[in-house]
């Protein structure tokens, strides 16, 4: 049979058909005002093609890469189901085996049951909108009316490690075709239409032609931009035409890629087609032959990198793993998703650890476009982040400089190996103050610059302190001034000076302040403020975090009703209080009923809002649904503190939440203790265990678990998403079966590595034969994890005990074995509530001490908080006592963006440190500083 390759015609909206399919849940996201002010793409999965199936063979009887075969199959199956040979579309014979067809629904149904298919799937619209762009076309064509620029790499390219020669790699460009006479691009004659399967793939939409500039542009005076891999060959492959497409034929592309157009090992495809629904937030599609002819692809060592898409209208990004071809993952595939000039992620963009591999930037992007005064026209979006990461695989290797985070992910920035390390922070000019010895980095706006050159004057005249105006020859938008030895003391003046690409003139940027101290690098830092809040009864603060304007978000549990309390509801009450970056009060809530009932963490949520989880006695005020005695309580709160909804979950026994998450799916990961065999828990090994709970984004369990042992399990503020999607859980345990393996006697450190669906990957009891409890638990940047807690003894695993409790803190490898361990502290009852890796690298654990010897140099009287910042290897740098006469104790942390911290926790003192105290224990708030 001659192979057929003409394509289908598009049709109406209907409902997806995937036989062997499943749809995932419903994820629901906020919206966010419109991004207006730039030129945008836009990719869009639109209507399934009534009548219109993809069929994929089953991968045996030797049919791979045999064109022969497959087509044997293809005839075999045509005349056993009578299917006319002119409703034979696309045959695939290498990426995948299988054909498409035009045939009707029940034909459809029939061949999914034959044992010769893996698969059939109804086809669908892929629609891509054109890139318009608003300028004088005349002016584009009249080259001589706009200044020759010397050519430059644009902010994107540098922001990734610069331009280097593409020449002898290859690129393929699955899109709408490229601009296939462009003299600044080495144009392969591979290069195909997939639709009509003859070479002319110009690029008809406008789309195609930018991404290709950004991997591969050569120098030249029109366009003053330089690609990352500037020079290398590009294949087109065209798989739209006037804005439509489907996944026949991106399916047939990487079919092509791999057989005819013979693709070799080390060769890079780019996919910018990051589909969204054609519907917001109803359930996600998928398109089983697409992946699976990606990942053959793959498999062939061909680097494979997708946009990981936008919603249309630049609303709140989606979960990536949500789309096709986006949710695709595998070795040699990388998901794109988008930063923005300021190294965050674009507000826009879809993301998700799982499976964003890498961001990259997407705004402000420069690829030649010029209205007709020779002003740049910028554009945006994920399509033209991903082929940034497409041209650093096209040079070598990837590696990271930076991350940026969002619903529980963590994306590293994408970053060339080999290129000259930026430390990069993200921090546009501003005034900045370090001490000898600490690093500044400074970034001026790139949006409409070329070249930089950094100046640094000391005093009120700009005086070229480093080779004539260009500071150590850097010509980047980004200056790093590390270990400063010498500059102490002294007050500098930074300042970039760009040539915009209009006009050779120099323009300087604001200049900022860099104030160097003389202060040596390991000084404590000292007390900004500080602020008690409550009544006359007891006011426990558990959990603070930074919020996103700035200020600071407290909750914990009140059993005041006087004071800054207000509404009480009886007993105790979860009490969350919203401040300012200057710590006075916004707003403050109560919530609860007439029984017990305490927050014990609190979380900002990606909408603004945030999540608190707790405890509960009650079953009235807030608290509906409470199955007897205590339950886990999760309420999710506006940005105003009203409750949207609430939750009790757990059985007839005692059930308490110490730790909740936002997960990178937008639901939730919520962990404590549980003694219920019934209700929400499915199972009880004996006594307390710990209750991990997975939540979507409207707080309905997902899947919850029960880890434990015959004995007593124990669990503090400690959960956490990590980076492969899986959870991290540290608590204290006595058992010494169920779950638990190794335990030294006593409680010991337990903590359980968690797949994306709860089950165990590996667990560890780490401690000796007295009592260790862990508080606090952190993935770290290396892939490890940092935990903190409690220990007494000095036997097993444990060394350095200064007597009775210390702070004891220990590093784990990412298998959870022992990578270090220090015992912090003196000869009183010491004991770490919270830790956080901090942005250099190092650690910071706060909790409380009565000890005034060993590791402790000032206490005030009975406990104070103490703060102990780390090597990244445990050796103290600096530590701080605060508080005063009575029990203080520091219960969470965390680092600001200024290098400082925040600090929250109880005070009954009023004195020393600490004032306002209304009576009992209060909240006390602490925000420190460095000079």
């Amino acid at each position: 049979m001659k192979r057929n390759v003409t394509l289908f015609a598009v049709t109406a909206m209907s409902v997806v058909v995937f036989f062997g399919g499943c749809n995932p849940e419903r994820t629901l996201q906020p919206t966010a005002d419109n991004q207006k002010d730039a030129i945008v793409d836009s990719t869009s999965t639109g209507s399934l093609i009534s009548n219109q199936y993809i069929v994929v063979f089953k991968s045996e009887g030797g049919i791979q890469n045999n064109s022969k075969k497959v087509t044997t199959l293809v005839n075999s199956i045509i005349t056993e189901y009578a299917i006319p040979e002119k409703s034979i579309g696309v045959i695939f014979e290498s990426a995948l085996q299988g054909f498409s067809a035009k045939i009707d629904a029940n034909t459809a149904g029939l061949l999914a049951k034959d044992p010769r298919v893996e698969s059939i799937e109804q086809d669908r619209v892929i629609s891509i909108e054109p890139i318009e762009i608003e300028a004088d076309k005349t002016a584009l064509n009249s080259v001589p009316t706009i200044q020759a620029q010397t050519p430059q790499p644009p902010w994107g390219v540098t922001r990734i490690g610069g331009s280097s020669s593409g020449i002898g790699k290859t690129v393929w460009i699955i899109d709408s075709g490229v601009d296939i006479n462009s003299p600044y691009l080495n144009i392969d004659s591979r290069s195909i239409n997939i639709l009509d399967q003859k070479q002319n793939a110009n690029d008809e939409d406008g789309h195609g032609k930018y991404v290709v500039i950004i991997i591969a542009g050569k120098k030249n005076d029109y366009n003053s931009v330089v690609g990352v891999a500037e020079g290398a060959k590009v294949v087109a492959v065209k798989v739209f035409s006037k804005g439509k497409g489907n996944f026949t034929t991106i399916t047939a592309g990487v079919d092509y890629i791999t057989s005819i157009g013979n693709a070799k090992t080390g060769d890079v495809v780019n996919i910018s087609i990051g589909s969204n629904n054609p519907v917001p937030f109803v359930d996600p599609y998928t398109s089983y032959a697409l992946e699976k002819s990606i990942k053959a692809a793959a498999s062939k060592g061909i680097k494979i990198v997708i946009a990981a898409g936008q919603p249309k209208d630049f609303s709140n990004g989606q979960l990536a793993k949500n789309y096709i071809p986006s949710k695709v993952n595998g070795t040699n595939i990388y998901t794109v998703a988008a930063i923005d000039t300021d190294s965050k992620l674009a507000p826009w963009s879809n993301y998700g650890s799982d499976p964003c591999d890498f961001a990259a930037p997407g705004d402000g992007i420069d690829v030649g476009i010029r209205d007709s005064k020779g002003k740049p026209k910028l554009i945006r979006g994920t399509s033209f982040a991903a082929p940034h990461v497409a041209g650093i695989l096209l040079l070598g290797q990837i590696t990271n400089d930076g991350y940026v985070n969002k619903g529980g992910s963590r994306i590293p920035i994408a970053y060339r190996v080999g290129a000259t390390t930026i430390d990069f922070n993200g921090k546009q000019p501003s005034n900045q103050t370090v001490n000898n010895g600490q690093s500044a980095t400074f970034m001026s706006n790139p949006k409409n610059a070329s070249v930089f050159q950094w100046q640094i004057a000391n005093g009120t005249s700009w005086q070229n302190l480093k080779n004539g105006g260009v500071y150590n020859g850097v010509s980047t938008p980004i200056l790093t001034i590390s270990n400063s030895s010498g500059m102490n003391g002294y007050k500098y003046r930074i300042n970039a000076k760009y040539n915009n690409h209009s006009s050779s003139t120099w323009t300087p940027s604001n200049p900022a302040i860099l104030t160097v101290n003389s202060v040596p690098a390991n000084q404590a830092p000292s007390i900004e403020w500080q602020k008690s809040f409550g009544g006359s009864g007891n006011d426990i603060a558990t959990s603070v975090q930074s919020t996103s304007d700035g200020g600071y978000i407290v909750a914990g549990y009140t059993n005041s009703i006087d004071g800054n309390v207000t509404g009480n509801h009886g007993g105790e009450d979860c009490w969350v209080l919203k401040l300012n970056s200057n710590g006075s009060i916004q707003w403050e809530k109560t919530f609860g009923g007439s029984g017990v009932d305490r927050a014990q963490s609190i979380k900002q949520t990606s909408d603004g809002g945030y999540v608190m989880a707790g405890f509960t006695e009650s079953n009235d005020g807030n608290v509906t649904g409470n199955h007897g005695q205590g339950d886990y309580w999760v309420v999710k709160l506006n940005s105003s503190g009203d409750i949207l909804w609430q939750k009790s979950m757990g059985g007839s026994g005692n059930d308490g939440a110490g730790s909740i998450q936002q997960t990178n799916d937008g639901g939730y990961i919520v962990a404590g203790i549980s003694a219920s065999n019934n209700g929400d828990v499915t199972i009880n090994h004996g006594n307390t265990d710990y209750w991990v709970v997975k939540l979507n984004s409207s707080g309905t369990i997902q899947w919850q678990k029960s880890l434990g042992g015959s004995s007593e399990e124990q669990e503090y503020n400690s959960v956490q998403q990590t980076n492969d999607g899986g959870y991290i859980v540290a608590g204290a345990s006595s058992s010494s079966d169920g779950d638990v393996t190794g335990n030294h006697g006593g409680f010991d450190y337990w903590i359980v590595k968690l797949n994306s669906s709860g089950n165990i990957q590996w667990q560890n009891s780490l401690g000796g034969n007295g009592y260790d409890f862990a508080s606090s638990i952190q993935q770290t940047s290396d892939g490890g994890y940092i935990v903190a807690g409690s220990s007494e003894l000095n036997n097993g695993d444990i060394t350095g005990n200064h007597g009775y409790t210390d702070y004891w803190v220990v590093k784990l490898n990412s298998s959870g074995t022992i990578q270090w361990q220090k015992s912090l502290g003196g000869s009183g009852y010491d004991g770490a509530f919270y830790i956080q890796q901090t942005s250099d690298g190092t650690f910071v654990v706060a909790g409380t001490v009565n000890s005034i010897d060993g590791d402790v140099t000032r206490n005030q009287g009975d406990s104070d908080s103490w703060i102990v910042k780390l090597t990244p290897s445990g050796t103290i740098i600096w530590q701080k006592s605060i508080g005063g006469s009575s029990f203080d104790a520091a219960y969470t942390l965390q680092q600001n963006n200024n290098g400082g911290y925040i600090v929250g926790g109880i005070s009954g003192s009023n004195n020393g440190d600490v004032t306002g105290n209304h009576g009992g224990f209060d909240f006390w708030i602490v925000k420190l500083k460095f000079p």
